[in-house]
């Protein structure tokens, strides 16, 4: 499936006064049709472990969503590094022409 793919980190105020780090991936679906979408995030600490997390999400057609993880306690664990992967898990059908 074809599909454009972009993500930030912010840094809000919780109601605590605590600061979250949003980890924000926005997938847009560029097909004519709806399919299934994972997201992995990785996260790398300052020792070099790496951790991940996934979300699968259904987008329908043309259509863009927001796959959003959120740390709470970011003074407990400080990442190095973060990324993510995109993988399309529904095939788009296609059309075949016999003469």
């Amino acid at each position: 499936m074809a599909y454009y793919d972009d993500a930030q980190l912010r840094t809000v105020t919780g109601a605590l006064g605590n600061d979250i780090d949003r980890y924000e991936v926005y997938v847009q679906n560029r097909e004519y049709a709806g399919g299934y979408f994972k997201v992995i995030f990785y996260f790398e600490d300052y020792y070099g472990k790496t951790s991940s997390q996934s979300m699968t999400e259904y987008i329908p057609a043309r259509e863009e969503k927001l796959f959003l993880f959120k740390d709470i306690s970011p003074d407990r664990y400080k990442y190095r590094n973060w990324w993510y992967e995109v993988e399309p898990l529904s095939k788009v059908p296609t059309r075949r022409y016999y003469n």
